[in-house]
Formats: C-alpha cells, sequence, structure tokens
C-alpha cells in the first residue's frame, strides 16, 4: 500500500472488449456528470488493491471481474473540500474477462460500449485525456496530476514504466 497515510488509495477500472471500452457517466463525488469507468476507494476488508477493483467494479456496474491487468498507479491532488477526497492514489486495471452483464446504479448511468479509437475527451474530467489513451493501449503508466480548484489541470508528470 502507499505511504504516507494521508493518501486515500482507490481503483479505477476500464473493461475493454476487443477495440471497445465499457464507461458510464458518474453520479457523485469525483467526476460526477462525465465519463468514467469502474472503481472506488479501498477498504479495510479489501485483501488488496485487486481486490478492491474487483468488489468496486461489481458494486458499480455488476460485472465481477475474473482477469485485469493493473496498467496504472497515478496520485491526484483534487480541489475536494472532503480531506478523503483531497490527496487519492488511484491504482488503474484494464480488464479483459468478467462474469455477467452491465447494469445501471446509483452511481453510474447511461453505460455503454465505446471505441476506444473515437473518445471524446471532452466528456471525461480534464486530466483524463493524459493518462487514459495511453493505458488503453496497454501501456503501463505512473504520475501525479494536481487540479486548480475549478479543476483544470495545474501540473502533470505522467511516465510509462515497465510494469507493476
Amino acid at each position: 500500500m502507499i505511504e504516507p497515510t494521508n493518501y486515500t488509495e482507490a481503483t479505477l477500472c476500464f473493461p475493454i472488449r476487443g477495440d471497445e471500452v465499457l464507461l458510464a457517466e458518474k453520479q457523485r463525488k469525483i467526476g460526477a456528470g462525465f465519463l468514467n469507468g469502474f472503481g472506488g476507494r479501498v477498504e479495510a476488508s479489501d485483501i488488496d488493491v485487486c481486490g478492491t477493483n474487483i468488489r468496486e467494479t461489481e458494486e458499480e456496474v455488476g460485472i465481477r471481474i475474473k482477469t485485469a491487468q493493473k496498467l496504472g498507479e497515478i496520485t491526484f491532488h483534487n480541489p475536494s473540500e472532503d480531506e478523503i477526497l483531497r490527496k487519492m492514489v488511484v491504482h488503474i486495471f484494464a480488464a479483459t474477462e468478467w462474469d455477467g452483464e452491465p447494469i445501471e446504479t446509483d452511481e453510474m448511468k447511461k453505460i455503454d460500449w465505446y471505441k476506444i479509437a473515437d473518445l471524446d475527451y471532452d466528456r471525461f474530467l480534464p486530466a483524463d485525456r493524459l493518462f487514459l489513451p495511453i493505458i488503453l493501449k496497454g501501456i503501463c503508466v505512473k504520475g501525479l496530476i494536481e487540479y486548480n480548484d475549478d479543476w483544470s489541470v495545474r501540473s502533470s508528470s505522467i511516465t510509462e514504466v515497465t510494469k507493476f
């Protein structure tokens, strides 16, 4: 796990089917109103971040991940008033096998498959365009993204890494 403990750990999962990625419109917290993958905070009952990835994806979209690869680890400094959401380390996964069919939940609406090559990054949080195209190519990244109070990107550092 990440130290120091003043960072909240979370996961973010992008199910991939051929040349498409499953996305939905987030309904609350960071990214509400924008397209996103599926995930959330690590809980004490989770064995590890892989377990968090499985649990959160099932809670948010109803599918149970069978195979996923960690492709990203990005630290975010967010303009949130909630201390838990202000500094986050997000472990990003691409899932290629799962059980079940995607369903809408209170957290995620308008679920659909999107062609990766045609993604409209104006429908995502501003920083997503800095790392998501790389991750969706199967390339691992590590980095830091700092947002301004208006959610514009203050600074970013994204580096390709060999693996996690």
